[in-house]
């Protein structure tokens, strides 16, 4: 059995980087079943937001709640980070990060001010 106590370049142990290409309000990281290892940002907006996770495959619908218990409450001009850890958080549908203007609902904002930065397998 491998050691997996230090970081690999295996494929199978390195997470996948996902970046915005530029700022956005949701992203599908990924559309399949996998793992969430973390994920980082930034509120550009005027206002402050919860950034959500949801095990979904596509950008579920305002009033959903998430189903991951992932919600983080960012204020205005703040960055941000969380981690699952070292074995990742697994997701059996998939991967979406959303900025909602509510907490325990998505209620998806509109004004394309966050910069995401996630990694998954």
């Amino acid at each position: 059995m491998d050691n997996l106590d230090k970081p690999s370049a295996r494929t199978e142990t390195t997470p996948d980087p996902y970046n915005s290409a530029a700022e956005e309000d949701s992203a599908v990281v990924k559309a399949a079943a996998g793992s969430l290892f973390g994920f980082s940002g930034y509120n550009n907006s005027a206002s402050a937001v919860y950034i959500q996770i949801h095990n979904a495959a596509s950008l579920p619908a305002n009033s959903t709640v998430p189903n991951t218990g992932i919600i983080l409450l960012v204020q205005p001009g703040q960055s941000y980070a969380w981690s699952s850890g070292r074995y990742g958080r697994r997701m059996s549908t998939g991967v979406v990060i959303a900025a909602s203007s509510t907490d325990t609902t998505l209620t998806v904002k509109t004004d394309t001010a966050q910069l995401f930065s996630v990694d998954y397998k």
